[in-house]
């Protein structure tokens, strides 16, 4: 790991632990600082879903990308933030989540908008090939070089 892969790996987890947490069903708190991966999967599919997001761990750190964990089983996902049991519910209504497990993904942008939605099998490089098209995203990457 180079120095600024290690810096950067650093100010981030610095920066998850000042993370307003996602209380009172609301997200806004991320705008303008962090894309945001809405994640809810089934017991049978979360070590599926916990590998993918150790495996690529460094690319969400790049692209400034908090996990919520929304999944109604209790099983909780690596580097994921867990909303208070008591919002967890409306979070799962506002976003379309709710109703029987199940394993979605969404994508919200820096500017609080829905980017992106899966379903079944989480597919991270199709999320950062997207996430690296995003204007904001471009001006991050030109900006870091």
């Amino acid at each position: 790991m180079t120095k600024r892969s290690t810096a950067r790996l650093l100010i981030a987890l610095s920066a998850a632990s000042m993370l307003p947490s996602a209380s009172a069903a609301d997200l806004s708190g991320y705008r303008w600082k962090h894309r945001v991966l809405i994640v809810t999967t089934t017991l049978e599919q979360n070590g599926n879903v916990a590998a993918s997001l150790r495996q690529d761990r460094p690319g969400i750190i790049d692209r400034d990308l908090v996990v919520i964990d929304l999944s109604v089983h209790g099983k909780r996902l690596p580097h994921a933030i867990r909303p208070p049991a008591e919002d967890l519910e409306s979070l799962r209504t506002r976003y379309g989540l709710g109703g029987e497990p199940r394993n979605a993904f969404l994508l919200i942008g820096k500017d609080g908008g829905i980017k992106a939605r899966q379903s079944g099998e989480l597919h991270l490089d199709r999320l950062f090939a997207l996430i690296d098209t995003m204007p904001m995203r471009k001006e991050e990457m030109r900006s870091r070089k």
